[in-house]
């Protein structure tokens, strides 16, 4: 066993390439890959090491995140976690719970508590998304569950209100918890907990393990949790050989747990090799974001030069900040820029900026690729039309159907113009029932007879579903999706998002079979589950969230739309950048809300009392940590484009564009 070793630089040095060329290497030098684990950081950096990782001939490749670790082991080796639990049923495997699935089942107790709640504003959906922040959080920093809202009132001492509300939320965890234990369904914190407590501390598995890797190698440490980095502690002792690999202006993942610092403490026990080049940016450019970043928290005032191009758009309103932005964007193609190389990155990317900016992009010809990492399911149009297929098809359940939404579902299924479907909803559809009618003659020659004809078999569709047994909702939307849209061959995207929509059907139906009975006591209902209805209410509440399948190829004719932390996750650089909304405060992000804060988690918090102060600092650091990072994977340009009003009319105050003025002077940057 030798010393483990660590690459350190910024981002785009090279530091992943070199773990892939690590990695090929030993399987050159005949090492089966099944003796190499890789833990990385999400499904994009698997995807990535997966396509550069094509061998004609070899074992099971071992690349996963740490919770696709633990899951995996937890799964392997249940026997012994089972036997050490205290109560609940036995099982031949645990069950993991969907993030949806968590939500659903949190906000049941989250309806209940909610009246007892003093001073909390938001509805008890977003509340229940807080109580699981902290179940998480506290479990990757060491954090017992059932002592996570009592960890959170130490930060509040003689707050009278947050410690009554605490002592709810501790309630609601309580409960949450013994029924997961129970039914032995888990979430993410409480996998990660019955790992580390209970079968990573049982010596059989200990010396199973040791044996069972020689080489081990970790992209991205910088963006690792506390639990995470106990482990890799542990097992690194246990290999031959230890790569790893940290990025210095990394660390983006802290609302999520990450921990840097405990990261730099593993770096100290490596030979550590410094890297100072940077493939996706200059010398210059590199210097001017660190620069950047001390200048916004406060550590540094000074100037220096960029190296690029940094040019302004300044407007009143938004929708002239986002007409000046296409403007730019195809005045830049026309030079010569491929799309695909110009990403624009906004705090928040809400449905008026990328409507209108594919609007005003769409007469050059050129499109756009949201990389928002995660969006609601319902706004999806495919998932949509599964939606309004399942409520037509239950009417029993009683819930009622958006004109919008069946708008839409027409659009896709009968294939028709919105004027066309819009005449067809507006006579031929009860939303009160929901019941589709038959088609009048007068009706059906305006629409035209293909339409017509589609609409009846899709009546008779519905009445053949109506006549027979209902089917559980998983099943019903597989039949729906193979009857109905596939014949209307939907791209790609629009199948991603059914696929999505039948996995969370699936795992939810699966959740409800084993914890029914607890889910039944909490609804209050002496009915039987009608799970169907309970699914579709989620999505319809925006509940269940529709994650873009990553490694998707960008087309050559697309421009990237991200939020900053979508962007700098897909590993990617670009020649030309767009900071939208400059004056936004969505630069400067704050962690802390109502009911969690996951710094009181986190091995660096000193025990003291939360302030605002320390709020205010967190959000500089935030943001200089983000836009560090973004101008790193900058090769050719920057643009910053501002508007004093928001969307809503509101004035915009933020100082991001005032720090980049001073760092670069005022003579380095021009306007549009």
């Amino acid at each position: 066993m030798t010393r483990p070793t660590c690459y350190s630089g910024p981002a785009g040095s090279g530091k992943t390439t070199g773990l892939v060329e690590y990695y090929k290497k030993l399987v050159n030098r005949e090492v089966k890959s099944s003796r190499i684990l890789v833990l990385v950081m999400n499904r994009t950096q698997i995807n990535k090491w997966r396509s550069e990782l094509q061998f004609e001939k070899n074992g099971p490749i071992y690349i996963m995140t740490f919770f696709g670790w633990v899951q995996k082991e937890l799964t392997r080796f249940w026997p012994l976690v089972d036997a050490k639990l205290s109560n609940g049923r036995q099982s031949s495997a645990p069950l993991f719970m969907t993030i949806e699935t968590c939500h659903y089942l949190v906000e049941l107790l989250m309806e209940k508590a909610a009246p007892g709640l003093e001073e909390v504003v938001s509805p008890p959906h977003r509340l229940a998304a807080q109580v699981m922040d902290n179940i998480d959080k506290s479990a990757v920093n060491g954090v017992p569950i059932l002592e996570a809202a009592r960890h959170l009132q130490g930060a509040f001492p003689g707050d009278e209100v947050r410690e009554r509300n605490f002592s709810i939320i501790h309630k609601i965890i309580s409960q949450f918890y013994h029924i997961c234990l129970e039914n032995r369904v888990f979430n993410y914190g409480m996998a990660v907990e019955l790992y580390l407590y209970y079968l990573l501390e049982d010596h059989f598995y200990q010396d199973y393990v040791s044996g069972e890797f020689d080489y081990f190698l970790v992209d991205n440490l910088e963006e690792t949790r506390p639990a995470a980095q106990y482990f890799i502690r542990w097992f690194m002792d246990k290999t031959k050989e230890t790569l790893m690999a940290f990025t210095e202006d990394g660390g983006h993942a802290r609302f999520f747990g990450a921990d840097p610092d405990g990261a730099r403490e593993l770096m100290s026990l490596c030979r550590t090799y410094k890297i100072k080049e940077s493939f996706t940016c200059t010398s210059n450019m590199l210097e001017w974001s660190g620069v950047l970043a001390e200048n916004i928290t406060g550590s540094l005032h000074s100037s220096i030069s960029p190296g690029h191009s940094i040019n302004t758009i300044n407007a009143e309103l938004r929708s002239e900040m986002i007409s000046d932005t296409a403007r730019e964007i195809s005045r830049l193609v026309n030079e010569g820029i491929s799309p695909y190389r110009i990403a624009v990155i906004a705090p928040h990317i809400d449905k008026v900026l990328e409507y209108a900016l594919e609007m005003e992009l769409r007469g050059e010809n050129i499109g756009i690729v949201n990389f928002t990492r995660s969006k609601r399911l319902i706004d999806e149009p495919y998932a949509v039309v599964l939606i309004t297929l399942a409520i037509l098809a239950h009417p029993e359940w009683g819930l009622r159907l958006r004109k919008s939404d069946l708008h839409e579902s027409m659009c896709h299924l009968l294939q028709l113009d919105p004027v066309r479907s819009s005449l067809l909803v507006s006579n031929c559809v009860s939303l009160k029932k929901p019941e589709l009618l038959p088609l009048d003659d007068i009706t059906r020659r305006r629409c035209g007879y293909y339409a017509g004809e589609s609409y009846d078999k899709l009546i008779d569709w519905l009445n053949n579903y109506c006549q027979k047994d209902s089917l559980p909702v998983d099943a019903f939307l597989q039949k729906a999706f193979a009857d109905l849209i596939v014949p209307l061959i939907p791209g790609t995207e629009q199948v991603n998002a059914c696929r999505q929509i039948l996995k969370s059907a699936s795992r939810f139906c699966e959740f409800s079979k084993v914890a029914g009975d607890a889910i039944l006591k909490l609804d209050n209902s002496e009915t039987p589950l009608q799970i169907g209805k309970m699914f579709i209410d989620m999505v319809l509440k925006g509940t269940i969230s529709a994650e873009r399948l990553e490694g998707n190829e960008i087309p050559e004719d697309a421009v990237i739309l991200a939020t900053p932390y979508a962007f700098l996750l897909s590993q990617r650089d670009a020649d030309y950048q767009f900071w939208l909304d400059v004056y936004s405060s969505g630069w400067f992000p704050g962690d802390a809300k109502e009911l969690s804060n996951p710094h009181v988690f986190s091995r660096q918090w000193n025990g003291g009392t939360w302030s605002d102060g320390q709020d205010v600092l967190l959000k500089k650091y935030n943001c200089a940590c983000t836009v560090r990072a973004l101008a790193r994977k900058i090769k050719k340009g920057l643009v910053l484009a501002a508007s004093n009003y928001n969307t809503r009319g509101f004035e915009q105050e933020g100082p991001l564009l005032e720090h980049i003025l001073n760092v670069s002077g005022g003579d380095r940057i021009g306007d549009q």
